[in-house]
């Protein structure tokens, strides 16, 4: 039964996001609807650990299970993490920059410009800001699933094979 709620509660925290967020990543939300006081979905949202937001909300487009980079609607999350282990010096270092652009994304502050001409940019996800922070956090202290073709793209793109 306690599965069945969380499927239930992933559901509507979805249909919240879709409702929230258009396919272009522009908010469908006026700034009085965004002043409201939340709704369920919202506090559902807010329940989820970040291992859940991370996998109901980011593997959206990040989806590591995707077949090959053809069909990513983003960049895979393990490679991302890698450019930001090798762009910061420890870990506050990690989660205040990834956190500061995914927080409000923009080319300036793209770490990775690449991505961008090849998906555009992101959007802001439907998270709040420590929520963000939080995902952030876990992506640093958690190694991440890598789609199945990611390591032989790596090597054709970056030459990086560690085998």
């Amino acid at each position: 039964m306690k599965q069945k709620n969380i499927f239930l509660a992933l559901g509507l925290l979805f249909t919240a996001m879709l409702a929230a967020v258009g396919c272009n990543g522009k908010s469908n939300v006026s700034t009085e609807e965004a002043e409201k006081p939340t709704d369920q979905p919202t506090q559902v949202m807010a329940n989820i650990d970040a291992a859940n937001l991370l996998t109901t909300v980011c593997y959206a487009c990040h989806n590591p299970k995707s077949g090959s980079h053809d069909e990513m609607l983003a960049p895979p999350l393990v490679g991302i993490k890698q450019q930001y282990l090798n762009a910061t010096e420890d870990r506050a270092g990690f989660v205040e920059r990834m956190g500061a652009f995914v927080t409000n994304p923009s080319e300036e502050a793209a770490l990775m410009k690449g991505p961008i001409g090849r998906f555009g940019l992101m959007p802001k996800p439907p998270v709040t800001d420590e929520q963000i922070k939080a995902i952030v956090a876990f992506i640093y202290d958690n190694e991440l699933p890598a789609p199945a073709w990611f390591a032989e793209h790596e090597d054709e793109m970056h030459g990086t094979d560690k085998n």
